[in-house]
């Protein structure tokens, strides 16, 4: 069990064209403390022939996120959509678990030098992901919106670390559905 705090910052922007045709959307997202990963702290509990426990760090990093959408007004009452995203997670290489405020130092076949302190060293080695989506909505009427979209997204987890507990797959997905405007300040929608 470990906790820990990270900082990160995101920024963003966004554009409307005058005539409220089209619409553009980007925004970043960094990394937990922005480069050389995280590190929590915890205890590590074992009962194996007994129950033991150690302080431990656990070390990893997780991925920045590149977001673009665009938005175009085909129609005064029709509008289309693309988004797009990049997720770095080839920064995500291993989740390492040391004795506290060690180092995860490790030779380049994995094994750790002589008094090593990793406990434990779980490969990553994940690829960048990508997802892609595109949609429309349709106003019947000026408080009745239709939508529709369909997206995909890669994988991110390579087959010589895949583990049953991640998802492993393209993903395709569609979505329909409406969203009514009860009064100026409410919507509804599913």
């Amino acid at each position: 069990e470990v906790d820990g705090l990270a900082c990160s910052f995101a920024a963003g922007a966004f554009y409307e064209a005058p005539s409220k045709d089209w619409r553009v959307g980007l925004s970043y997202q960094s990394r937990h403390n922005v480069a050389g990963g995280i590190k929590l702290g915890g205890q590590l509990s074992t009962d194996i022939g007994g129950p033991s426990s150690a302080d431990v760090q656990l070390h990893e990093d997780l991925p920045d996120i590149v977001r673009l959408g665009v938005a175009y007004r085909a129609r005064p009452n029709v509008e289309l959509r693309v988004f797009g995203s990049w997720e770095r997670w080839s920064a995500f290489e291993q989740q390492c678990v040391t004795d506290k405020n060690a180092e995860c130092d490790l030779l380049p076949n994995g094994g750790q030098p002589n008094g090593g302190k990793v406990l434990q060293n779980v490969p990553r080695e994940f690829h960048d992901g990508f997802e892609a989506r595109v949609g429309a909505s349709v106003w019947t009427s000026p408080g009745l919106e239709l939508f529709s979209g369909l997206g995909v997204m890669s994988t991110a987890v390579p087959d010589r670390t895949l583990e049953a507990s991640l998802p492993d797959f393209v993903g395709v997905t569609f979505s329909l559905g409406a969203r009514g405007r009860v009064s100026d300040s409410l919507s509804i929608g599913g």
